[in-house]
């Protein structure tokens, strides 16, 4: 059997947080690295499993000690600065998250192990606005600069796939939610009004006329775990293919506490963002043939994120 051993870059956040979680049970040895505080897994310092590990990913020096000293033969990338909003007023700071650090992964592997197998986190912000089904063929050219980040750090993973024949790749991720979401996305903020039950104040949304698709955090870990694991060596699209008007989907977290969402919201241009891709759909084709589809959908997200239960 081969050898689990797995650096995860971004532990501290979402998708970090629950790869790692994942992983332990697996039985890996994980390196968890985070840049600033790893308040989410806290409770896990005591496992002997795991090597919580402070880390400045913009450093190439840095990461190649890491890749050597680990000894690992796979690498996760969910680091970076996750909001299109805050990348629109951070441009720079956005960019160098996402498109550094995975560069330096790229020439540590290259230089270290070209046998170790790489998962990059790509974006659905990457696309080029549209109505139809995004696949990971369709044309891309992203509005924000948190997608034009994620953009670049997809075509470096292609590049060194392509030309230096490494075991990476990209998947590219629709919406999905967890209860480690952070509260400025859209579902989690609705989640949080209800059970704050400050109703004296009205909750302050943007556009709900736009479609997304939104999936389940802890199953699309899954999925790219067992892709890492079988050598997938393609880019794909990891989504539910099956989208939701922002409108309804407020509509149904209310009615979940049996609430009526219109006398608790109000609306505000200014939280509009500027050239939004509004029409999110997916064309999940690839991840069928694989029969790895998704099949947690809104019902159950909604009714997952109203338990308290973490591992859900």
């Amino acid at each position: 059997m081969s050898k689990k051993i797995c650096l995860i870059f971004g532990s501290a956040g979402q998708d970090g947080s629950l790869m790692t979680r994942y992983l332990l049970k697996k039985n890996y040895t994980v390196y968890a690295l985070y840049q600033t505080k790893n308040l989410t897994l806290k409770e896990l310092k005591g496992s002997k499993k795991l090597k919580l590990i402070k880390t400045n990913y913009s450093d190439y020096n840095e990461i190649i000690k890491i890749v050597k000293i680990s000894n690992c033969n796979e690498i996760y990338f969910f680091g970076g600065k996750s909001s299109p909003h805050y990348s629109i007023v951070n441009f720079t700071e956005a960019l160098v998250s996402h498109v550094l650090p995975v560069f330096n992964i790229l020439q540590a592997i290259l230089s270290v192990n070209k046998k170790i197998k790489f998962f990059n986190t790509s974006s659905s912000e990457i696309f080029k606005k549209s109505k139809k089904k995004f696949n990971e063929n369709s044309p891309k050219n992203p509005q924000n600069p948190y997608g034009l980040a994620k953009l670049d750090s997809y075509s470096l993973v292609k590049f060194y796939r392509e030309n230096f024949k490494l075991n990476c790749f990209s998947g590219i991720l629709f919406n999905h939610e967890s209860k480690l979401r952070p509260n400025n996305f859209i579902i989690p903020k609705v989640m949080k009004y209800i059970k704050d039950g400050k109703f004296n104040k009205k909750l302050v949304l943007g556009d709900l006329s736009a479609v997304k698709d939104f999936g389940w955090a802890q199953e699309y870990i899954k999925i790219i775990h067992y892709l890492m694991r079988k050598n997938f060596n393609e880019d794909i699209v990891i989504a539910t293919g099956k989208s939701q008007k922002l409108s309804n989907v407020v509509k149904a977290i209310f009615k979940k506490f049996n609430l009526h969402w219109k006398k608790y919201v109000k609306f505000s241009n200014k939280l509009a963002r500027p050239n939004e891709n509004k029409y999110v759909y997916a064309d999940i084709s690839k991840l069928k043939k694989l029969k790895m589809n998704p099949k947690i959908t809104l019902p159950k997200i909604i009714g997952f994120l109203k338990q308290n239960d973490l591992n859900k």
